[in-house]
């Protein structure tokens, strides 16, 4: 009993020591020929309704090594960086473990078909017609890349869904294409972003595009304009309807002068919802067996 009470005690004290917020990092710094230059300064904030503050200024950029050095130092910080990190440790060896459970099943084929039978309702999302040539024609509704990922953390903590909506013609995407969100499946989907692409298939003039790892936690999206498939002119860095960064591309789509970048993992409120639920799960399956040791069932 005594063993399982320390064991309680200290789930507590990381549930209490895990409950602080985490920050929101940027670095703003110079581009020249496509490489950082010159000096970087970090700076973090600790929510949207706060200031950015400089909590380092990096030594000159010089090369490509050098810039190597730099990120690993960045990533030594002190204190709440190291905080950050533990976090993402502790977030990849969740997921790790929920990939090792769902792999047991008979491999990674047959895993989106079992999400599909979950997930039903939200697979029906997407979907379009083929050709004779197995071309995809007409209307088509597409997944973003790391549908099934979000699907899978929804069965946890969210369920974040992002569909993109427009037409094919010969296999390539033209005209209009919507892109298109809702935070699950009680909401009905909204436009947050998308823009044009040309006959050939590439995207051109204004767009709104969103961050790989867009979903409910992480809601950053960047808005430019595209020549020919290529990023060029101004692009702003999107959060909470705010502009809170970016930079400019020249006409290969390299990035040039002035930058503000967000650091990786940029909003951490992610890592709140899976501290304080997995921390939560621990503490209630230890209550459970501290209960079934005093009723002498083990």
């Amino acid at each position: 009993m005594e063993n399982g009470l320390n064991i309680k005690q200290n789930l507590v004290s990381i549930k209490q020591s895990l409950s602080i917020s985490f920050s929101q990092v940027i670095y703003v710094g110079q581009y020249r020929y496509g490489q950082k230059y010159d000096q970087w300064i970090a700076m973090y904030r600790e929510h949207s309704q706060t200031e950015y503050q400089i909590v380092q200024i990096s030594h000159p950029y010089k090369s490509v090594e050098e810039e190597s050095i730099m990120k690993k130092e960045k990533s030594m910080e002190s204190g709440m960086s190291y905080l950050q990190i533990t976090e993402l440790i502790l977030l990849e060896n969740i997921m790790d473990y929920m990939k090792m459970d769902r792999n047991k099943e008979s491999g990674i084929s047959s895993l989106k078909i079992k999400e599909c039978k979950i997930f039903q309702p939200i697979c029906k999302s997407g979907g379009g017609d083929y050709n004779n040539d197995g071309v995809k024609t007409g209307k088509w509704i597409e997944l973003m890349d790391n549908f099934y990922r979000q699907c899978y953390v929804s069965k946890y903590f969210s369920q974040s869904q992002v569909i993109y909506v427009g037409m094919y013609q010969g296999g390539r995407k033209i005209g209009q294409w919507q892109t298109l969100y809702r935070w699950n499946q009680a909401n009905q989907f909204t436009e947050i972003g998308g823009g044009l692409y040309d006959k050939n298939g590439q995207k051109k003039g204004n767009w709104i595009d969103i961050h790989e790892q867009f979903w409910n936690w992480m809601q950053v999206k960047f808005r430019g304009g595209y020549y020919k498939g290529l990023k060029v002119g101004i692009w702003d860095t999107i959060y909470d309807e705010k502009a809170i960064g970016g930079g400019l591309y020249n006409q290969d789509e390299i990035k040039t002068g002035k930058w503000i970048e967000l650091a990786e993992n940029y909003n951490k409120y992610l890592f709140a919802l899976v501290r304080q639920e997995f921390v939560q799960q621990l503490l209630q399956v230890n209550i459970s067996q501290e209960q079934n040791q005093e009723d002498g069932i083990f």
